[in-house]
């Protein structure tokens, strides 16, 4: 693999003790490339947290990257479930069909190329977060949705009573939803 020149890599990796960021990928792939000079990632890693991790932050994983050389990066850290994280992190434009575990927090961008999306939620969830994910994903065909928390009181009927016309949203290429949920209220 010395002599490549163009590398697309989609990764998701589980059960780690450390987030993937720029300065492992340099060390342990990049650097052994010599020819490479297009790099199209993304890269999501879960792993299991306790007290004793620190708490990285979207920017503490991005400047890894930066200090590679590569600018043109988005990162996105959750915290979720008390002891899991997952971090998120692409080269922009974001170029592939699917983002899994993507929770409530995500870089602001118009991922064009997305058309299956895995939600998952243990924040917040309310209604301008889905009008925020309609958006940011205009090609959505299939969307799962898992819900780790009951809702919270800024998502109810009566919201949706005073204001009828925000609760009709338009998913134009959406051909298949799944949802898995704590409460019936979110129904």
């Amino acid at each position: 693999m010395t002599y490549l020149e163009k590398l697309t890599l989609y990764l998701r990796l589980h059960d780690r003790n450390i987030f993937v960021n720029g300065t492992h990928l340099h060390r342990e792939i990049l650097m052994h490339m010599s020819q490479l000079h297009t790099f199209i990632f993304y890269i999501s890693t879960e792993i299991e947290i306790n007290d004793s991790i620190d708490r990285l932050s979207d920017n503490d994983i991005q400047q890894t990257f930066t200090n590679i050389g590569y600018h043109r990066v988005a990162c996105a850290v959750n915290y979720y479930h008390k002891s899991k994280a997952i971090c998120h992190v692409f080269s922009l434009p974001f170029v592939f069909d699917r983002l899994i575990k993507i929770c409530n927090h995500f870089p602001a961008a118009i991922y064009e190329h997305v058309t299956e999306l895995t939600i998952l939620d243990d924040i917040l969830f309310n209604y301008e977060f889905i009008v925020r994910i309609r958006k940011a994903f205009p090609s959505l065909n299939d969307l799962t949705i898992v819900i780790l928390q009951p809702p919270s009181d800024e998502f109810g009927e009566d919201e949706l009573r005073e204001n009828q016309s925000i609760a009709i949203m338009k998913y134009l290429h959406l051909t298949g939803l799944a949802t898995s949920y704590e409460s019936d209220d979110y129904l």
